[in-house]
This record gives C-alpha cells, sequence and structure tokens, in this order.
C-alpha cells in the first residue's frame, strides 16, 4: 500500500478477475456539460464539517448492490437507488421502495443496457417516463431480460428533474438538503482490492480507459497522523457488493481527481422541486421588500416640524 493510509483485500465480485475482465465494465459515459442545466447555488445552506446521508436518514439508505461482473449496471443501480432514496426522504412514513434498474437496462433504448449508458440519457428516461418498482422487473443484470417481461400495469416513480452540481460546496450543500448525488467516476487498478481507510491512488498506478456510476453519501475527516493535517474523503458507493470495502462503501480522498467536483448530478423529486420553488419565491420577495425599503427616504421629522 505504500504507506496509505488504506489497506486492500479480497471481495467476491472481483475473484479470479483480470483487468481486461474489469476493463469491460467501466463503460458509463456523460454528455457534454455544455448540454447540462447546472444546479443553481444554495448559499444559504451550511456545510457541516462531516455528514454521512446513511446517518442522517437511516431509514431511505440502499445496499451495495452486486450489478454482475458481466454487465455495465453502474449507471442505472446509482440512479434508481439515489431516486428512491430521495423520495424516501420527502416521504412521511420514511419507508424505502425499491425501484427497477433492470428497467433502464431493458427497456431505455437511447442506452446500450450491459454494454454501459449515458448518464443524462438514463435520467431523461427517468424523467419521461419514470421506473417501476424493484419487484415489477428485478436486476438481474442481463440484456437477455426484455421490457416485456415487466410487470402487467406498473406503477411508476417519475423523476421531477435533474442538474449537474459544479465544485466541491454545491456538491455538499446538496447532500446534505436533498439526499445522495450521483457522479461518474475513474477508477485506478488498486482501487479494485480496497478494504478499508481513506483510499489514495498509488504512485504510478495505470488508469482505466472508462468509468463507473456511483453515489455520494457524504463527507468527511480521517485521522490525523504524524502532525500532517487530517485527510478529507468523500463517502462513496460504487456497485461490487457488500463484501467489497466497508460493506460496499468506499472513502476517498476528496484533495484527488476522480471527477466528483464536475460532473455529480442532484436528482430532484417533484415534492423537492415544489421545495425549492417556494423557497425561490420567498427569497425573492424578500429582496423586492428590501429593495423596496432601501427606497423610501429618510425623513427627519424633528427638522421638518421645525420648518
Amino acid at each position: 500500500n505504500q504507506s496509505f493510509p488504506w489497506s486492500q483485500g479480497p471481495s467476491s465480485f472481483w475473484e479470479g478477475a483480470t483487468l481486461a475482465d474489469a476493463k469491460r465494465i467501466f463503460t458509463t459515459s456523460f454528455s457534454s456539460k455544455s448540454n447540462l442545466p447546472q444546479c443553481l447555488p444554495d448559499e444559504a445552506t451550511l456545510i457541516p464539517d462531516k455528514f454521512d446521508s446513511r446517518e442522517q436518514w437511516p431509514e431511505c439508505t440502499s445496499p451495495s448492490v452486486n450489478q454482475n461482473r458481466k454487465c455495465d449496471g453502474s449507471y442505472a443501480i446509482a440512479l434508481t437507488q439515489t431516486l428512491a432514496e430521495r423520495e424516501c426522504i420527502v416521504s412521511k412514513d420514511k419507508k424505502m421502495k425499491p425501484l427497477s434498474a433492470q428497467e433502464i437496462l431493458s427497456c431505455d433504448k437511447f442506452n446500450n443496457g450491459c454494454r454501459g449508458g449515458t448518464m443524462n440519457l438514463a435520467l431523461d428516461y427517468l424523467v419521461k417516463h419514470g421506473v417501476a418498482n424493484e419487484e415489477c422487473l428485478p436486476y438481474k443484470g442481463s440484456n437477455d431480460v426484455k421490457c416485456e417481461d415487466m410487470c402487467a400495469n406498473p406503477e411508476k416513480v417519475k423523476l421531477g428533474n435533474y442538474c449537474i452540481l459544479i465544485g466541491e460546496e454545491n456538491i455538499k450543500r446538496e447532500i446534505s438538503k436533498n439526499g445522495p448525488v450521483v457522479s461518474i467516476m475513474q477508477v485506478y487498478s488498486d482501487f479494485l482490492n480496497y478494504k478499508s481507510g481513506v483510499y489514495m491512488k498509488g504512485d504510478d498506478v495505470p488508469r482505466f480507459s472508462g468509468y463507473i456510476a456511483v453515489k455520494i453519501l457524504g463527507w468527511g475527516e480521517g485521522d490525523e497522523a504524524d502532525g500532517e493535517t487530517k485527510q478529507g474523503y468523500w463517502i462513496v458507493q460504487p456497485s461490487w457488493g457488500e463484501d467489497w470495502g466497508e460493506k460496499g462503501i468506499a472513502k476517498v480522498a476528496e484533495k484527488q481527481q476522480f471527477l466528483y467536483e464536475e460532473y455529480a448530478f442532484a436528482l430532484h423529486t417533484h415534492e423537492q422541486l415544489v421545495e425549492m420553488q417556494m423557497a425561490a419565491q420567498a427569497a425573492q420577495a424578500a429582496k423586492a421588500q428590501e429593495a423596496k425599503s432601501e427606497d423610501i427616504p429618510d425623513v427627519n421629522l424633528d427638522e421638518e416640524k421645525k420648518d
């Protein structure tokens, strides 16, 4: 581990795999940022030193799913889990209703199923068509499952809208206020064997040319070592099963560039959209009232009476 503050270990997901095997499932991509709506900064939300959505909303968390090593279903899993978690967060009963990642693989004809997908195209599918619950079309991680295999008269959950978060602070504000976000991640070969600690890529470690989709659940700071500054990290969840990493979770050093701060997506439910619109209207009204107050002349009544 080259004295880095993290350890390696085996997992059933990568058992017996070669680097060539791994390369086949790093096929998730993204569109040009110029075509994507950017999230408006919410500077009123304070950023805590650490945050974990699993602790903030324990009823609204999803386990790390084994995507199947022959299928790049990471984008479908990350998106549907995030939408389900956010729907749970805004619900009154805080009850998780898992959604069908297999539907994205089988029914989204603008993407390539297990051969990988473009994140914003899958997001467009969720906005236009919605997605059924997991029981309606269970995840198989296979292109052999057809869209016609879905249950009859499925009840769909539609995404309200989505936007791209630019910068570390905007990502943190969004997570602490509304729940996990989705991003793509560059993968280095030593990350496959991550087991615990704050991951930092090793020196001269090769990087795969493709990407995976992950959920970002929060952030924190590692223990201070040898008088050095504490290492900040992101709490990241790929879809490689519960026995990979720390029960499917990795702590990834903030100071290393893995594209989180450039390609993180916020998924807004319809309820969150209404709340955001009401907050924007209230802020606009307050700003208008403040401007109106500033226009009223400051009259000195004593001087007016004297005149």
